[in-house]
């Protein structure tokens, strides 16, 4: 880390990785010897198994104390990715589902176990004082906003009498919209210091372009799932919760049943107080494939299978009507199909999910599944981010502040959108 004992009293910031690229998001902001960190993502193309990538933060593995947490605005990988080599020492913020969330996928995915034993929860609105500087408390509130990932936020951070936003990862399209309207009337986050601005949207969309909303993206599978004479698989996250409304929906209004392995309906049971009491929706099933089956076997997780045993559907079920159902595909998925192929007959794929994702080698193994058995692949998909026209209307709507690029791949096309633009590089020192 850059010296910086002649800026004692100033407020200083490091992107320690994003500046100019999506994923593995890590800021450092300090003040008067104390720091704070927020997210602490894994880079989209890293892989997961190597124990070489860089630790991007001094003092983070070791348990420095001058460090007073980590601060995790949503539970994806590429902001939350590296927490499991954080020291145990340092206390990682993060909201209560994306919490549930996190241990749920480490009881299905223990070898990539992502959880912090010295984990605390945020509220939204609620705000936490972390330490004190001669310029009065290190103050962090969280806001709530809507993006595809569940219980996201933002940040407004007060420290060493400045005030910073950081964005998080957001947008405006999705069915948690409004909370971006209560977010730009909030007057706290009027007039900030600086905002850190993601910009996932630039070179994805025109500028003058608005990505669909998901209500659109409910009506598009309703007119699939109507013209599908078989079974519906639809390739879409687990926990894009806004998707799975929208493909439930779907389902509702066009007389389907709604199939999820057990993985899916424990993250939605975490995401929905009204499931605390129910398995599942009341026209979802669970279906659990092969793969999955093996796995709660071999890791005694028979308790959840047991939660989720009603109601249950089997593939003989699937077979004997396949047109009355919607399966939520995931890549285990593809045994089932190899055993039985016959289900097959009449069915398309929809993939939602980001297009980037398809053309690299992470769905390798599902193209090939989808070239062999001939399946009609159709699109179905909105991003989980503002389009630019929306971060015009949030930046003008807290004031035009100065903004630093983060969390996009064209940092430089920020000055032709907005004013004030100061971009930095990884690993730079800035200061307020």
């Amino acid at each position: 880390m850059q010296a910086i004992e002649k800026y004692i009293n100033d407020v200083r910031i490091c992107i320690h990785r994003g500046a100019k690229q999506i994923g593995g998001s890590c800021v450092e902001i300090v003040c008067e010897g104390k720091r704070l960190i927020i997210d602490y993502g894994a880079p989209l193309d890293a892989d997961e198994n190597t124990e070489e990538l860089p630790t991007y933060v001094e003092g983070l593995k070791e348990g420095d104390k001058s460090i007073l947490g980590v601060l995790i605005s949503h539970p994806h990988k590429d902001h939350y990715g590296f927490i499991n080599r954080v020291s145990e020492d340092i206390p990682v913020y993060m909201g209560k589902t994306a919490c549930n969330i996190l241990d749920t996928f480490s009881t299905f995915v223990p070898e990539h176990r992502v959880l912090h034993k010295n984990t605390h929860i945020y509220k939204d609105r609620m705000p936490l004082i972390l330490a004190h500087t001669s310029n009065g408390p290190i103050r962090v509130t969280p806001f709530l906003v809507d993006h595809s990932a569940y219980d996201s936020y933002a940040f407004l951070i007060e420290i060493g009498g400045k005030r910073i936003l950081y964005s998080g990862d957001f947008r405006f399209h999705g069915r948690k919209g409004i909370l971006m309207n209560h977010l730009m009337r909030e007057k706290a986050i009027h007039n900030v210091d600086l905002l850190l601005l993601e910009g996932s949207s630039l070179g994805r969309l025109n500028l003058d372009t608005k990505f669909p909303q998901e209500q659109e993206i409910e009506e598009k599978f309703v007119e699939t799932f109507k013209n599908t004479a078989g079974l519906a698989l639809v390739h879409s996250s687990s926990q894009n919760i806004d998707r799975i409304v929208s493909i439930y929906h779907a389902c509702c209004r066009t007389g389907r049943i709604l199939l999820l392995d057990l993985y899916s309906a424990c993250i939605l049971k975490e995401c929905f107080s009204g499931l605390k009491n129910r398995a599942l929706f009341k026209n979802a099933a669970l279906y659990v494939p092969e793969r999955q089956r093996y796995f709660i076997k071999n890791n005694f997780l028979f308790n959840l299978l047991h939660d989720y045993s009603k109601p249950r559907i089997y593939r003989e079920s699937i077979s004997a009507s396949k047109n009355k159902y919607v399966l939520l595909f995931r890549p285990l998925h593809t045994l089932d199909f190899k055993r039985a192929p016959k289900l097959l007959s009449g069915a398309n794929y929809i993939y939602s999910m980001w297009e980037g994702y398809w053309s690299d080698n992470k769905y390798a193994q599902v193209r090939k599944f989808v070239e062999k058995n001939n399946l009609n692949k159709i699109n179905i998909h909105t991003s989980g981010h503002a389009s630019v026209a929306d971060l015009k209307t949030f930046v003008k709507s807290i004031g035009s502040p100065r903004i630093t690029p983060i969390h996009t791949f064209q940092p430089e096309r920020y000055s032709e959108i907005f004013q004030n633009v100061e971009k930095h590089s990884d690993d730079e020192w800035f200061s307020l």
